[in-house]
């Protein structure tokens, strides 16, 4: 997957999940990491 999609679609994996409740940044990597692979260096940047 090209870098600069996976960022775009990371932002919004982020915020919707987000928009439906708080979340901890440990719990927002696992949800988006059950779907597409991350680590948790590339969530805590956006929050």
């Amino acid at each position: 997957m090209n870098v600069q999609f996976k960022k775009g679609v990371l932002e919004l994996c982020v915020l919707v999940l987000l928009d439906k409740q708080d979340r901890y940044g440990y719990e927002l990597v696992q949800k988006i990491s059950d779907q597409i692979e991350i680590s948790e260096g590339s969530v805590y940047p956006l929050l």
